[in-house]
């Protein structure tokens, strides 16, 4: 259940991350994907997760399901995060009114007619806010994209999803090159501390394209991750998914472009 931090010294969302739904590669073709966060992703021993295969239109809903709503019948219902690695928002998987359909069938929408209202105040610190779907990030390409309907308001993923009750949804405004994408994951997924740090980065020399042969071969240097690194000079400490999203955008070797392209909606998330 998402509530504000009990003590107010960081003001935003508090989720837990104990419980959550991974969905890595789905279309099949996304091998260096898969590869590369398969590994670091297990260690998440608590989660559910959707590998190498399509999910169901009712999988992918039960993943978007949080734990305080009635209909959560599923193991996979019992998570608060959603991640996924495929191509798109994944909605090839899901309709967007099924997606919207979470806010009407939560429990935490509106209260019953039978119930009477409180007899006390609120409490001083706010009551405990319940989201009718889970945080999400979509590590797609123009997961996050908006279009135009004339002179009526824009439509899209980002929307679908807010409509819902998500807290927050991560994606991306246009189509990315499959290894920035794949850098940035891995820098948000770090810095938001989900993922140990330096478990997703990925050698300077594969990353550039080389052998590994010419000046640098020899001399053991070991390259660390720019997560590694922060972490030495004291720079990482706790943060919201916006700030992570934003310092892990320098993570892509096309940060102006590919970087640029990754945005978040919605209000400041927080692992609890």
């Amino acid at each position: 259940m998402m509530t504000p931090p009990s003590d107010n010294s960081t003001p935003g969302f508090h989720i837990p991350c104990r419980t959550g739904t991974y969905i890595l590669n789905p279309s099949r073709d996304l091998a260096k994907t898969q590869a590369r966060f398969e590994k670091p992703l297990s260690s998440l021993t608590s989660w559910s997760n959707i590998i190498d295969r399509a999910p169901s239109e009712a999988e992918f809903c039960n993943a978007l399901t949080p734990p305080s709503c009635k209909e959560s019948s599923s193991p996979t219902s019992s998570s608060s995060i959603l991640l996924y690695f495929g191509h798109g928002s994944g909605a090839q998987y899901v309709r967007s009114r099924r997606i919207k359909r979470l806010r009407l069938n939560s429990s935490t929408t509106s209260p019953s007619p039978s119930t009477p209202p409180p007899s006390h105040p609120p409490h001083p610190a706010g009551p405990t806010l319940s989201p009718t779907c889970n945080t999400t990030l979509l590590f797609g390409c123009s997961s996050a994209s908006l279009r135009t309907a004339s002179e009526f308001e824009p439509f899209g993923t980002p929307k679908t999803y807010l409509a819902a009750g998500a807290p927050a949804l991560l994606g991306s405004l246009w189509d990315v090159t499959d290894g920035d994408c794949d850098a940035f994951a891995g820098g948000v997924l770090e810095r938001w501390g989900l993922l140990e740090k330096g478990t997703c980065k990925e050698s300077e020399a594969k990353r550039s394209g080389k052998s590994g042969k010419g000046k640098s071969k020899g001399k053991g240097a070991v390259v660390k991750s720019s997560v590694e690194l922060e972490v030495e000079m004291g720079e990482v400490g706790k943060m919201c998914l916006s700030e992570a999203v934003a310092k892990s955008r320098g993570e892509c070797f096309l940060r102006y472009l590919n970087g640029a392209a990754m945005v978040v909606y919605g209000v400041p998330v927080f692992l609890a």
